[in-house]
């Protein structure tokens, strides 16, 4: 199938140097609305200039006249690519070099301003910043946002205080706080603080309560601390400490995993005087909910007071979440050897530290010996289930299926009892009674969401097969290719029937026939200022906080409008969540016509396209995969911090990143993460990596990139059915499993954009037979 001609694309680097020479040099604001395409808005426009923008205009022209040209033109563009670029050091430089003419123009200032503030210069950022609002009111509330900002690293601390205030939300006002007591104020900055806790809990955001009485007790540590320096008799000190004390245990217990949790457990431990044992306690379970279970084992060995069975548990636990399964299992058996409540939990415990040690066959054992042990208890309930998983995993697949019915006949009200019935089957899939594994395959997949139901009845459809059921195996591939396209089960479904030579129906129908215009955009302003300069992610950020203006010359095409804007700037991730709003399901069930082809980007859009068509072509990674991949991870968000600490665009592991930049020769700090660019660079040679080590199979290679590369070599062991869609469903991690059929279904709607049905690529039937990853793999 033909794809749809693309609407116009954007403006391309050189257009943009232009652009920028115009905004910044001296052009009127209504040349720094980028056009999308040719032509004004509709004239069906409501939208108002600003009043400001004529005079500053005026102005903009007047200084224009009076500067010469730039020779060559090209060395505006330069500083701005650094910018996008978030070569920050580098801007500098060239932003610097530039005539002083240039640089004291209003919007070179911005630029500088805001290059000194990603430098960490707060300093200079508030000095370029100070009074340029009135020289650049198209740009008045960003000047406020990065001088505030600013101010609140080096001062005025005041000012920054009163910014934050005037915000009215729970983080501005624990901001608000912080920067009072950094200029002075303790005792504003104690009520600012309160009432910052006041608006989190009204609004129930426990998170931002949690960072409200961070800032609250920091505060009252700091009153703490000008009580003692003052001599104070009248109980000041100790009232302020006991204050700090309070929230700072309210913190620790509510959100132990957060940053917010481990700072107030690193606070609570500075404390002077000898903490009592429940708050040394939760001082642990802090550590441990943190990752910090090395530290928890060593404040364990110090602990006193508390009994020898609770400290051990809690070690054994630690050593778990350490991922120290060897030392984890010895100390978890140990514990368990004295009977107490806790028993059954501590044998479970064990059973899952030698199955993570790749000690399957110790594992069932003990985890059935729980079973039948503690058989009315949630634990002898888990052991159950997990030691039928573990005979799938190894290839036991008729004991497998026998023990999924032992469980299934023991806990008829579980509410695993779903998860046995779909495993039962699978394991099934693997033995001389596949065909039995048919009918709970579709049974299951009449209740489940429509990627599911796709990817079930495709799995049935292989149960088909296998019990001698050709043509049902084809009728129901053929269903779940035109029901669910380009989903997961359809991809699997494609292959099936090629395998069997059985006739495809196209991977999408056909687009409707509707031929409308596509909405002509320009970016407003301010938005085509920001972008001029490099600072897309500015841009995006404006156009965020002022959809509802920016669209009102496009009534009843909003959404379209909006789509295109921010098509026009480098980031993506307000893009996206805009077109997953707009977008219905049904809309991405049929090939896009021209008219609405901007719905499917919308929803798969393409990032940093120059930076990942590099990567692709360095690493020889397929067209779309990094795209696809950036889609799950992180929904193109550039500096989004997973609950497991993987951070970015591509969603590193901070011990992974390091060990890629190693490999590239790059210098590394945990903080540049948060860095478009670099996350994209060592994501990229990532999955590169691991495509390589799993001689190019895209299964392999993007379960490995989310589980990691051992993992998936070891669920590769032993004598296991490899066909893809059997190996992907029986992941042993629900995550894994998920985040492969997902991935693979972003890359073949990027695929399809890109080339229609032919650029699609098939899918592999089976996996490689020997691709292992070598022992230091990371």
């Amino acid at each position: 199938m033909k794809r749809a001609p693309s609407p116009p694309k954007p403006s391309a680097r050189g257009a943009r140097r232009g652009l920028a020479a115009a905004c910044l040099l001296g052009a009127s604001l209504a040349a720094c609305a980028e056009p999308h395409a040719s032509g004004p808005p509709p004239s069906q426009s409501t939208a108002r200039a600003a009043p400001s923008d004529a005079p500053l205009a005026a102005a903009a022209a007047a200084a224009a006249a009076a500067i010469p040209p730039l020779a060559p033109p090209l060395a505006l563009g330069a500083w701005v690519e650094a910018v996008r670029l978030e070569r920050w050091a580098e801007a500098a430089e060239r932003l610097d070099a530039l005539p002083m003419e240039q640089r004291a123009l209003p919007a070179m200032k911005y630029a500088r301003a805001r290059v000194a503030f990603e430098l960490g210069d707060h300093g200079k950022a508030v000095e370029l910043l100070h009074g340029l609002e009135q020289e650049l009111p198209v740009l008045a509330r960003e000047v406020s946002r990065y001088r505030a900002e600013a101010a609140f690293e080096v001062g005025p601390f005041l000012a920054a205080a009163a910014y934050f205030e005037a915000t009215g939300s729970a983080p501005g006002l624990a901001r608000a706080a912080i920067a009072a007591m950094k200029g002075g104020d303790l005792q504003k900055a104690r009520a600012l603080a309160d009432r910052a806790v006041v608006a989190a809990q009204r609004a129930r955001r426990s998170r931002d309560e949690a960072a409200a009485r961070l800032a609250r007790a920091r505060v009252q540590l700091g009153v703490r601390d000008a009580a003692e320096r003052s001599g104070d008799k009248g109980g000041a000190k100790a009232a302020a400490a006991a204050l700090a004390l309070a929230d700072l245990r309210w913190i620790v217990k509510s959100a132990p995993s957060s940053p917010d949790g481990r700072e107030a457990a690193a606070l609570l431990a500075e404390m002077p005087g000898p903490l009592s044992p429940e708050d040394r306690l939760q001082k642990v379970d802090a550590m441990v909910a943190g990752g910090s279970a090395a530290e928890a084992i060593a404040e364990l060995d110090k602990l006193s007071g508390v009994p020898a069975s609770e400290l051990h548990h809690r070690r054994a636990t630690a050593l778990y979440q350490a991922r120290d399964y060897a030392g984890a299992a010895e100390a978890f058996l140990k514990v368990a050897a004295s009977p107490s409540a806790r028993q059954a939990e501590q044998l479970h415990l064990a059973a899952r530290s030698l199955s993570r040690l790749h000690r399957e066959a110790e594992a069932i054992e003990r985890h059935l010996a729980v079973a039948r042990k503690f058989r009315k208890t949630r634990w002898g309930e888990l052991s159950s289930l997990l030691s039928a998983r573990l005979l799938m995993q190894v290839g036991r697949y008729a004991e497998a299926v026998a023990q999924y019915g032992r469980f299934i006949d023991a806990y008829p009200r579980s509410e695993r009892r779903g998860d046995a019935l779909y495993e039962r089957a699978l394991a099934m899939l693997s033995t001389s009674g596949a065909a039995r594994a048919r009918k709970p395959l579709e049974q299951l997949a009449r209740g489940a969401r429509p990627a599911d139901a796709a990817r079930l009845r495709e799995l049935a459809g292989l149960a088909a097969l296998r019990g001698g059921d050709r043509d049902g195996a084809v009728r129901l591939w053929t269903e779940v290719m035109k029901e669910q396209p380009l989903s997961w089960g359809a991809l699997l479904a494609r292959s099936r029937l090629a395998a069997v030579g059985a006739p495809m129906p196209p991977l999408l129908v056909p687009a409707s026939l509707r031929d409308a215009r596509p909405v002509e955009v320009r970016l407003p302003p301010a938005a085509a200022l920001l972008a001029s300069m490099g600072l897309d992610g500015d841009a995006e950020s404006y156009l965020a906080e002022n959809e509802r203006e920016v669209t009102a010359a496009y009534e009843g095409q909003e959404s379209e409008a909006l789509c295109r804007m921010y098509g026009m700037l480098s980031p993506a991730k307000r893009r996206y969540r805009v077109g997953t709003q707009a977008v219905s399901a049904a809309a991405l069930q049929r090939a896009p016509s021209h008219a609405d082809r901007w719905t499917w980007e919308c929803v798969y859009p393409e990032p940093y396209a120059g930076e990942v068509r590099a990567l692709e072509a360095q690493h020889g990674l397929p067209k779309g995969l990094v795209h696809a991949l950036m889609r799950q991870e992180s929904a193109f968000d550039p500096v989004v911090v997973s609950p497991a600490s993987a951070v970015g665009l591509m969603q590193l592991m901070p011990a992974t990143a390091r060990k890629a930049a190693s490999e590239l020769s790059l210098g590394f700090e945990l903080g540049q993460l948060k860095s478009a660019p670099l996350n994209l660079r060592l994501g990229g040679f990532y999955i590169g990596k691991l495509l390589r080590t799993f001689d190019g199979s895209l299964p392999l290679a993007t379960a490995a990139y989310n589980a990691g590369p051992k993992a998936v070599s070891h669920w590769l062991e032993g004598k296991i059915d490899r066909d893809t869609d059997v190996w992907v469903a029986r992941i042993p991690y629900d995550e894994t499993r998920t985040y492969v059929g997902r991935v693979l279904a972003n890359l073949a709607r990027y695929q399809w954009l890109d080339g229609g049905d032919a650029a699609v690529e098939m899918l592999p039937l089976t996996l490689p037979a020997d691709a292992r990853a070598p022992a230091d793999a990371y």
